[in-house]
């Protein structure tokens, strides 16, 4: 069975858009928060939306919903998914272990993308490099797309890169380092993507409603 189709509410401008939404959650969910999931554009206004909602429930029983940002939805939703050596990565191992690939890759295929790489001990520096490389991933899985789908996709179109070529074709090398580095685990990134295209089930949280509020741009996760 399909998905439902999201459902827009327009809240108005006559005021701040996080009042108008804890009106509409205590509307439509009274105190029963704690089984959905909203979606705001900042930890700081998911933190005044808690503050909010316990004005608007002060001397109810309630517990608060679940609140991330869109760069933590991802995470949530996969949450529950699996355990132990099925579970995805978490945030920080996948980052360590796409710096560690980064540091370990051919320097004349890292020098096609990286001018002037790290140093081999500068881990600070291959750490800040790997954040980039996210960066990147996260800006093509807008379009669902990999590094490595960049170059298919030209090819199979019979497009030029023109100088460019050899940068993407080494990021795609570098993104297959990291690939095999993960050693068959997902990431997060990797997990929503097989969970969108029907590959792996979304986790638990997933069930549950999911209300953004305030955002304008989002990605296809």
């Amino acid at each position: 069975m399909p998905p439902p189709s999201p459902t827009l509410h327009a809240l108005g401008w006559d005021t701040p858009v996080l009042h108008r939404a804890v009106d509409w959650l205590v509307d439509a969910y009274g105190e029963r928060l704690e089984a959905i999931t909203v979606v705001v554009p900042a930890a700081r206004a998911g933190r005044r939306l808690v503050e909010l909602l316990a004005e608007r429930l002060a001397g109810r029983a309630w517990t608060p919903p679940g609140v991330t940002t869109l760069a933590g939805l991802p995470e949530r939703l996969m949450a529950g998914q699996g355990s132990g050596d099925a579970a995805p990565l978490d945030a920080l191992t996948a980052w360590w272990l796409r710096a560690a690939s980064l540091r370990d890759a051919d320097p004349a295929v890292l020098s096609a993308v990286v001018p002037h790489a790290p140093d081999r001990d500068d881990w600070p520096g291959w750490l800040a490099l790997a954040k980039q490389f996210e960066r990147l991933r996260d800006e093509l899985a807008l379009g669902r797309l990999r590094m490595a789908d960049v170059v298919r996709v030209t090819e199979e179109r019979a497009l030029d890169l023109g100088m460019s070529e050899p940068r993407w074709t080494a990021l795609a090398a570098l993104e297959a380092l990291y690939d095999a580095a993960r050693g068959g685990r997902d990431d997060w990134a990797s997990a929503v993507a097989s969970a969108a295209a029907g590959r792996s089930a979304l986790g638990t949280a997933a069930k549950n409603p999911v209300v953004l509020v305030g955002l304008v741009d989002l990605p296809w996760v």
